[in-house]
């Protein structure tokens, strides 16, 4: 079970809906969700994901995004 806030989750979802047909990578956890509160983050795991097709240097993706606890994405 992973543990995020729920503004990770949101942020997961519209990543998600962005890359699922462009990425061979599962975005969202197999094992379920348990949403802790943004204090208690640093409890939790850490959220971020692979996305886009392995390349010639990076056999994981072409770009790993990180979500922090407030739901900023970057990569």
């Amino acid at each position: 079970m992973m543990k995020m806030t729920r503004d990770q989750f949101d942020a997961l979802i519209k990543v998600y809906e962005r890359w699922q047909h462009k990425t061979e990578h599962a975005i969202l956890p197999l094992d379920g969700v348990e949403f802790v509160p943004t204090d208690e983050y640093r409890k939790g795991d850490y959220i971020g994901c692979w996305v886009g097709s392995p390349t010639e240097t990076n056999e994981h993706g072409s770009m790993y995004l990180g979500i922090e606890a407030d739901g900023y994405t970057h990569s």
